[in-house]
């Protein structure tokens, strides 16, 4: 796995991934195979067109678990019930440090990309964990990579929050902290 040191506020981090050099958490029925509220933050940068990129994967089939991936106008996740839209490319800035949080609580998943507006969706059927398939970062289960770089990825199994404004404000509340820490961020 390509990887590289701290430059100045610029944290160390890894990249860009492929079919051979992706992380993997262990086989399936990982630490990441939350069956309750979550949320992840991943500070990443993106090179060109972020189209059809999986930056992070929970998932075996796009019907259990849970992915970040990005795609031809929006960023979307593979939650049970059906892929749900939780951002916009538009949001991203290629060569620059950008940052995606997203995260479930109850039957609603919310997505805040570059600390812009939180959107959120309700999947149409039960989550379930994808228990049977390992975590992965730049790599997902279509063989569809990551071609920028990955800083830092915290997850959480705990909620973000108890309903949207909730969500939104401890995201907008992540987002500031990040942003202080990290330099430089254009958004």
């Amino acid at each position: 796995m390509p990887q590289f040191g701290r430059i100045g506020r610029i944290p160390a981090g890894s990249g860009p991934f492929s079919a051979g050099n992706y992380y993997q958490l262990g086989s399936g029925n990982d630490v990441l195979d939350f069956t309750g509220s979550f949320y992840i933050a991943i500070l990443f940068s993106i090179v060109g067109s972020p189209n059809a990129q999986a930056l992070f994967n929970n998932s075996d089939t796009g019907s259990v678990g849970y992915r970040y991936q990005m795609n031809t106008g929006a960023i979307f996740d593979g939650f049970a019930g059906g892929t749900k839209d939780i951002g916009d490319n538009a949001n991203l800035i290629s060569g620059a440090i950008n940052l995606i949080l997203f995260g479930r609580v109850g039957n609603a998943i919310y997505g805040k990309t570059n600390g812009k507006a939180m959107v959120s969706q309700a999947p149409t059927g039960a989550y379930a964990a994808a228990t049977s398939s390992p975590t992965t970062i730049g790599w997902d289960f279509t063989g569809t990579q990551f071609t920028g770089n990955v800083y830092e990825l915290l997850a959480s199994g705990t909620s973000p929050g108890a309903d949207a404004a909730t969500v939104d404000a401890f995201f907008s509340y992540l987002t500031d902290k990040i942003r202080r820490a990290v330099s430089p961020l254009v958004w």
